[in-house]
């Protein structure tokens, strides 16, 4: 996928090359350059663009997190409601010896 086709169908919100670029390489994408111009495999794209969304299913939803993204693709965010969330715990590990007698209360 071509730079110039990211900023022409606005897959990104970036208005120019530069900025594309600029966003790949925050994103670990590697942009490849030949006599053609500049492009980038669209799997890595896609796949640093659904980054974000991917990490909270898996957060949210553990083992069926395959199934939610599947949902998610086929615009039936609906269906994602039906399955069973993972329950989210607290990260909180007390260090001290205070601390954790003061928890075990």
């Amino acid at each position: 996928m071509y730079l110039a086709d990211i900023v022409n169908h606005k897959l990104i919100n970036r208005s120019d090359i530069r900025s594309v670029r600029s966003w790949c390489r925050t994103n670990k994408v590697e942009v490849i350059k030949d006599t053609s111009g500049e492009y980038v495999i669209e799997a890595e794209f896609n796949l640093a663009y659904n980054l974000p969304v991917l990490q909270k299913l898996k957060k949210q939803f553990a083992d069926e997190w395959q199934t939610a993204y599947q949902h998610y693709l086929n615009d039936e965010i609906y269906m994602i409601t039906e399955l069973d969330k993972k329950p989210i715990t607290k990260g909180y590990k007390p260090m001290g010896s205070i601390a954790i007698k003061f928890k075990n209360k």
